[in-house]
């Protein structure tokens, strides 16, 4: 059985398989591309939350907060 042969028939039909790809256009830029976006983060921390979570089975302590929440109104 002669491999090499049937490599190079594989590499050939992929060859040609690429050669059937058209890339698709490439959109226009409507912006500069260093164009610079402002955004804005919160970050709410509750007082003694990490500690908590350390003395805390993982499933309890989703418990505790999922109780927050639920209290909490948005």
């Amino acid at each position: 059985m002669n491999l090499v042969g049937h490599r190079r028939r594989l590499l050939a039909a992929i060859a040609a398989l690429r050669r059937d790809i058209v890339p698709a256009p490439k959109p226009a830029m409507t912006a500069s591309p260093a164009e610079r976006r402002q955004l804005t983060v919160m970050f709410c921390d509750l007082v003694g939350s990490t500690e908590l979570s350390s003395s805390l089975d993982p499933e309890d302590y989703r418990g505790v907060i999922a109780t927050y929440h639920s209290a909490v109104p948005e």
